[in-house]
């Protein structure tokens, strides 16, 4: 399964006929990318795991990156910390080349971790790219409760400079989805992270980078999808986000289609969300239901600052904008919205940039409306 493995050292001399004393070491290199268990790892030795000894684990291939769930503090590697630095250990992981998951567990990723226990260490991509993230129901199950490349990440933890390419999820039962992150704790950092090609059918709190982030830190991060549906908090970058600080991000999807409440072409629910320097294009933003907005679906005291959304149609049964479809007390400044078609299913709570915004603050910003419609067609 492990690819060549060499036995050094000679068995000692039996002091006894009766008894015999055996000394030897096991080394190995993963050559093969085979779906891997504790039981088939804890007598190999990787050699130098750290081998630039930054503190890092260093993972080259499919099978590597899979043995992350047997320590998810990121102190060894399958139990190896050989190379790993005399003071402190290692901390967290790093790829070393870039990942096709196609060929591996028959093509089929289960998340790493699962809700109660999670990543709690650095992953850092490198600029990787880790590519056909196929997530569905026939490996994961609402069991574990989120899903994504990685289910959790613990809060203070980070995941920076990593590519998704050609992701693929369909998971109806799982509560907390994203392709990246199922649930990303407090605290925890996610920046220059690029999610491209692909789509995501789900029915929980979803979205394209993070299901559930309340607290999380997003920077410089994307998302570029066909399209994300499901029945429950949905964004483009974010499903559920309150309390969560977005900068220098944007989303770029044919369509996000919900059926429940809270949906928006960033984040679905961000209640005291501070977004600043991020934008959105998407043709259409839809749900059968109210709070949806381009940016925000639902965002009481959201803080938005020179952001835009650039939109062909949002479409709801009430509370719909461009910008934040319900946004209470929220404050918007240096921020625009182009928006070919509003529609909703009720007479009032529509806007070009807040659909309902009792106590809205909004200063220096432009919206264009060409179409508003009552009535979801």
């Amino acid at each position: 399964m492990w690819g060549k493995l060499s036995v050094s050292d000679p068995v000692a001399e039996a002091e006894t006929p009766s008894s015999v004393a055996v000394d030897c070491t096991i080394t190995a290199s993963v050559t093969e990318d085979r779906e891997i268990s504790s039981a088939t790892t804890a007598s190999i030795n990787f050699g130098d795991v750290d081998d630039d000894n930054d503190g890092l684990i260093e993972i080259h291939t499919a099978a590597e990156l899979d043995l992350i769930r047997l320590d998810l503090s990121g102190s060894s590697l399958a139990g190896d910390l050989n190379g790993c630095p005399a003071e402190g250990g290692c901390v967290g992981y790093e790829l070393m080349a870039d990942i096709d998951l196609s060929g591996y567990n028959g093509g089929s990723w289960q998340p790493i971790g699962d809700d109660t226990a999670g990543l709690n260490a650095t992953f850092d991509g490198n600029y990787h790219t880790i590519s056909n993230l196929n997530i569905n129901n026939a490996t994961v199950n609402n069991a574990i409760g989120c899903a994504g490349l990685f289910c959790r990440l613990e809060s203070g933890k980070e995941v920076r400079n990593l590519r998704l390419s050609d992701v693929s999820i369909d998971v109806p039962s799982v509560d907390y989805v994203g392709s990246l992150i199922g649930i990303a704790g407090s605290n925890s950092t996610i920046s220059n992270v690029n999610i491209s090609k692909g789509y995501m059918a789900v029915n929980s709190i979803s979205d394209g980078l993070v299901g559930a982030g309340i607290g999380a830190r997003i920077s410089s991060s994307s998302v570029n999808l066909t399209n994300i549906s499901g029945n429950g908090q949905l964004g483009g970058l974010i499903g559920w986000g309150d309390n969560a600080i977005i900068s220098s991000s944007w989303v770029n999807i044919t369509s996000v289609i919900g059926t429940s409440i809270d949906v928006g072409g960033l984040v679905g629910r961000g209640v005291d969300v501070i977004i600043n320097s991020s934008w959105i294009s998407i043709t259409s933003v839809t749900t059968l239901a109210h709070s949806l907005g381009g940016l925000v679906g639902y965002g009481n005291r959201a803080r938005i600052s020179f952001s835009s959304a650039n939109l062909t149609r949002v479409a709801g049964y009430d509370d719909v904008g461009g910008l934040v479809g319900y946004g209470v007390d929220a404050h918007i400044s240096f921020s625009s919205v182009n928006l070919a078609r509003v529609e909703n299913g009720l007479a009032g709570s529509t806007g070009g940039l807040v659909g309902r915004g009792d106590g809205a603050h909004i200063s220096s910003s432009l919206v264009i409306v060409h179409d508003y419609v009552r009535g979801i067609a």
